[in-house]
Order: structure tokens, then C-alpha cells, then sequence
């Protein structure tokens, strides 16, 4: 007997039977070393997502002015080439 994938999924979702809501580990009250963990995983994320858009800000205007650069290169050596 053939069986689709949908009623496979529906299957196994009916075995286990909901859960409660909140488990007592994730209901605990934060404390304030938890909150101060917290904050300082955010500035540190902060600070490297800060870090990491200025070197590819750096990066990017590095490379616009190499291929500035090249095109206008490329574009006297087509003159030159016109000319000679």
C-alpha cells in the first residue's frame, strides 16, 4: 500500500501528545547575571556586525577605485591604440 508523504507527516505528528506550554527551566526568572550576560552578548555582537560592515565598506571603495581606475586605463590605451 502506498503511502503519501502528507499522511506520513500526519502520523507522526498525532504520536506524541503536546507538551505543557512552558517547561519550569525556561519559566525561571532571569537574574541579573543573566541580564548583564545578555547585554554583553549584544554590544559584542554589536560591535563586530559595526566591525565587519566598516571593512567591507573599506573594501568595497577599494574595489570601485581599482576598477575606476582600470576602466579609464583600459579607455586611454583604446584612444592610444585609435591613434596610433
Amino acid at each position: 500500500q502506498r503511502d503519501t508523504g502528507g499522511s506520513r507527516q500526519k502520523r507522526k505528528a498525532r504520536e506524541h501528545e503536546p507538551g505543557p506550554v512552558s517547561t519550569p527551566r525556561q519559566s525561571r526568572k532571569f537574574t541579573a547575571v543573566d541580564v548583564n550576560e545578555h547585554q554583553r552578548r549584544v554590544t559584542s555582537y554589536a560591535i563586530a556586525n559595526a566591525q565587519a560592515e566598516a571593512a567591507a565598506q573599506i573594501l568595497s571603495s577599494q574595489d570601485r577605485k581599482y576598477t575606476q581606475s582600470q576602466s579609464t586605463r583600459k579607455f586611454y590605451a583604446r584612444l592610444q591604440a585609435h591613434w596610433i
